[in-house]
């Protein structure tokens, strides 16, 4: 007994559609020919550069030679790297800003030397209590740029008006007219 799947009656009609992908043990051809050269094979010692030469990574990581891991700052503090001098000359006026901000140099002995003056960057503290109020210093002026700029495109609410409403999703509509100013004719030789 056979069995008839409909719509199998004219195998000649075209597909629609893509036609299929190249199976697996089908090379397809290349549509170009390649750019580069192709990787050569790394060796033990390295890879082979362009005269010969063998070239190879001393240093794995990519750590930052500044960072300072969290489980090394005390408890209840905060670290940064302050610029002491540039080009070898003292910045004395960024030593007395950020020691008026709260910032002081880390002892040496703390961390046994690790954490020497480096590209004239030294590590300094303060308490954590005066860092999170100088970030929150720092996201009030922001906000208060964003609302500045938002009054001077005509987009701020009247004094008195939040906004927030429940349900409503806040939106903000932008037209652009081009200005007054002529468009300039150049010529152009031919």
């Amino acid at each position: 007994m056979t069995t008839e799947i409909p719509g199998d009656t004219q195998p000649d009609k075209p597909r629609r559609g893509r036609p299929p992908r190249p199976k697996a043990t089908q090379e397809a051809a290349p549509l170009r020919e390649p750019l580069r050269e192709p990787l050569r094979a790394a060796t033990a010692e390295g890879v082979e550069g362009r005269n010969g030469e063998i070239l190879s990574r001393q240093h794995r990581g990519t750590s930052d030679p500044y960072a300072v891991p969290g489980y090394e700052i005390p408890e209840g503090w905060s670290y940064q790297w302050v610029r002491e001098e540039v080009i070898g000359q003292p910045d004395k006026s960024n030593v007395a800003l950020m020691h008026n901000n709260g910032w002081r140099r880390v002892p040496d002995d703390r961390h046994n030397g690790k954490y020497q003056p480096r590209g004239g960057l030294v590590l300094c503290e303060r308490p954590k209590v005066l860092t999170d109020e100088a970030k929150m210093d720092d996201a009030a002026k922001a906000r208060e740029l964003v609302r500045a700029q938002k009054e001077a495109l005509g987009h701020a609410l009247p004094a008195g008006f939040s906004g927030r409403h429940a349900g409503v999703k806040p939106t903000v509509n932008a037209t652009y007219q081009p200005g007054d100013a002529p468009r300039p004719r150049l010529e152009i030789d031919g």
